[in-house]
């Protein structure tokens, strides 16, 4: 099997010149995603390698000499709007750049642009959207929310009218002008709503960020913009408004909790759906298919690997390394989707991938038939991430599965669980559950994994988060502490649960 070429992602930080911690978020999504294709990844702010497949981000930020410097095989991942006419006016030595070398851009109507301004071939210039990577949920836990609105950009008269006009319908607001890193994560965690307005022509672009507001479940308002109207995903997983009837939507969402709580959940399917591992395979597949020039200078052509069956290796190229235990209720594209054996799928839902028993302890070392990827060889390690949304309540056998998923998982892999908490309301609205879970339900795979005889892995608790009902966010707007409210009946409807494998020595 060929190893997948190494890429070097090429992300200038000039000194002085502000924007580059903006396109943090799209490094390391490119980074993690490729990594989970197989490639060996190094970020770096500067310098090239023959070897490698370099990919610029932020090209933008470099000064004349840098950029015209570069080589014309070098990926240009754009991330700066571009409007119809080019950017020759404010960026000539990057539309130069723009011009001859091959593009991805985070943007559909940029790319479109760079088509028409430079009169490019379609197929050297391809969309490449931000995705999903588990990186991306990465805020603090806080004691309350006690941000309304936050809303992270410049300011405007028209702007400044709108925060006014929220303040005066009772909102607590918040605006900050720049804000990355730490800083932004722990501003983000502690707001109920963000507001997510169209760039300014100047501003310091950041393309990552809805992306990373979906992935950490907050509740998005945004203006209307052709890319996001045009994006039917993310559409759907963010509240739609013109400017002008903003405030009036702001204010109707902050009212209705049941809507705040749908739209937490839909934001966080639709960015999972566009995994960044299945985002940029289609990317590279776009790409010449060579290697590095060889030392004798010519390009070695990059042989195509033939799908291999058995317990041994991995069954097919294209076998996503995503497995979703929740195959027939909650099906995800860019994953192997299983079904448990019996369980009554949803009317008109599409065909699982799989039907087979996760508590079996066969299941790793066995290769199962797909008609999506072909045969799929479930090898100890095979997965870098299981989803098991509702999943752990309905087997029969907890132990059996969890330690199941522990041999699937590769190492530093995790599993993304969602459980109903045992004194939800919802706990046994589902006749297949077999039980419910409280806040110490996993501790036996984790800390406790001795008294179940694992000793050759176990599972480190990544995070642990509670979903509230109505009247568990009541409570906690109150100051209840958090130990009175998971001992009160019907004030936590859910855990979401991330755990980490970890071989011991």
């Amino acid at each position: 099997m060929t190893t997948p070429r190494p890429v070097r992602i090429l992300h200038p930080r000039p000194s002085g010149v502000p924007g580059a911690a903006a396109l943090d978020d799209l490094a390391l999504i490119t980074a993690e995603g490729l990594r989970d294709l197989g490639h060996a990844v190094a970020r770096t702010s500067d310098g090239m390698d023959a070897e490698a497949l370099t990919i610029l981000i932020g090209g933008h930020l470099m000064d004349g000499r840098g950029v015209d410097a570069l080589p014309p095989d070098v990926l240009v991942y754009n991330a700066l709007p571009v409007p119809r006419g080019g950017l020759s006016g404010r960026y000539p030595e990057y539309a130069r750049l723009l011009a001859r070398n091959p593009v991805w851009d985070v943007s559909r109507s940029s790319r479109d642009a760079i088509v028409g301004a430079f009169r490019r071939d379609a197929d050297a210039v391809r969309h490449v959207p931000a995705g999903w990577v588990p990186a991306l949920a990465r805020l603090p836990a806080v004691r309350a929310q006690d941000v309304g609105v936050l809303f992270i950009g410049p300011m405007t008269r028209e702007r400044w009218r709108l925060m006014a006009e929220l303040e005066a319908h009772g909102l607590e607001m918040r605006a900050v002008a720049e804000v990355y890193g730490k800083k932004r994560d722990a501003l983000v965690a502690r707001a109920s709503m963000v507001l997510e307005l169209a760039p300014l022509e100047e501003q310091t672009p950041e393309p990552t960020r809805l992306v990373y507001l979906l992935a950490n479940r907050k509740v998005v308002l945004a203006e209307a913009t052709p890319d996001l109207e045009a994006d039917a995903d993310l559409r759907a997983a963010v509240r739609l408004a013109p400017f002008a009837e903003l405030a009036r939507a702001c204010q109707r969402l902050a009212n209705d909790v049941d809507g705040r709580q749908a739209l937490q959940q839909r934001g966080l399917d639709a960015v999972r759906r566009r995994d960044a591992a299945s985002v940029l395979k289609q990317a590279m597949e776009g790409l010449p298919r060579t290697a590095p020039m060889a030392s004798t200078g010519s390009p070695v052509e990059a042989p195509v690997t033939a799908p291999v069956s058995g317990p041994a290796g991995r069954a097919f190229a294209s076998v996503p390394t995503v497995l979703n235990l929740n195959g027939d209720r909650d099906p995800v594209e860019e994953a192997v989707n299983l079904a448990l054996p019996g369980a009554p799928a949803p009317v008109g839902a599409a065909p699982p991938d799989i039907v087979a028993d996760p508590c079996d302890p066969t299941l790793p070392g066995r290769v199962l038939d797909t008609g999506r990827f072909g045969p799929v060889a479930f090898s100890p390690g095979a997965f870098t991430r299981i989803l098991a949304p509702w999943v752990p309540a309905r087997v029969p056998d907890l132990i059996g599965f969890m330690t199941t998923c522990l041999r699937l998982l590769t190492e530093g892999g995790t599993i993304e669980i969602l459980v109903p908490y045992d004194l939800s309301h919802g706990a046994w609205a589902d006749p297949a559950n077999r039980r419910a879970f409280n806040e110490h339900a996993f501790t036996a795979f984790t800390d406790g994994h001795e008294a179940i005889g694992w000793s050759e892995a176990r599972f480190d608790l990544d995070s642990l988060e509670f979903a509230f009902s109505p009247l568990g966010e009541r409570l906690e707007a109150e100051g209840t502490p958090l130990e009175t409210l998971l001992a009160t009946p019907r004030a936590v409807e859910a855990m979401r649960v991330v755990l980490r494998k970890r071989t011991l020595e």
